[in-house]
């Protein structure tokens, strides 16, 4: 018997634990293409592609944008791009500062100026040598500020006034009313933004080991 193989009932119990883990993400992803302005259930992705928007009931026949169609009205949705450049400033701005700080602490910049002897201007220098090695700290900074941001939503619920509404204060007011596909929109993208930055950050990390 090989001591190192693993039982069928672990196997299955990985399974259901990652799948209760990553089903309500898909099925969210899935909704933010629901044909269904009410999006209680799942009426299919939009079908085609039209010069204009075609609407029967609560059901999107056809869009400019096609299945995307959520997609390009939130991009069209003035108080999501402030809500997200408030998120932007309030957030993300310090969390970051504070965490590229402390990396440029032990920064070694002798490399610097080995660049600089070697001919390269202050640009060239920035751009070949500081930034890459800054680079994971922005990442890093950017991923505690995004999930700090949405951590604090207690806090930023009493304590955020007139014209300084973050995204997830946004969405709150959202689902208070009722729950549509551009919700699910959001999340997507939040999600999406989540992955690309998880995965570059691994990236650079490995590069680094190596």
């Amino acid at each position: 018997m090989n001591p190192h193989r693993r039982s069928p009932l672990v196997i299955i119990s990985i399974v259901l634990v990652y799948f209760f883990l990553y089903a309500p993400i898909f099925a969210l992803v899935l909704y933010s293409f629901n044909a269904s302005r009410a999006n209680i259930t799942f009426a299919g992705f939009i079908p085609k592609f039209s010069e204009r928007l075609v609407v029967q009931g609560s059901i999107v026949k056809s869009s400019p944008c096609g299945p995307f169609h959520w997609f390009c009205e939130l991009s069209k949705n003035r108080d999501v791009i402030k809500a997200a450049k408030n998120t932007l400033t309030i957030a993300f701005i310090p969390f970051v500062t504070l965490v590229v700080q402390a990396r440029l602490q032990g920064f070694d910049k002798s490399f610097e100026e080995a660049a600089m002897d070697l001919g390269a201007n202050e640009w060239t220098t920035f751009r070949r040598i500081t930034f890459p090695m800054i680079l994971p700290g922005i990442l890093s900074g950017a991923l505690l500020a995004f999930t700090l941001s949405l951590d604090d939503f207690v806090i930023t619920f009493f304590t955020n006034g007139p014209g300084s509404t973050t995204l997830p204060i946004y969405v709150y007011g959202l689902l208070r009313r009722i729950i549509t596909p551009q919700v699910n929109a959001l999340s997507t993208v939040w999600i999406t933004i989540i992955f690309v930055a998880v995965f570059l950050l691994q990236t650079l990390q490995n590069r680094e080991a190596k």
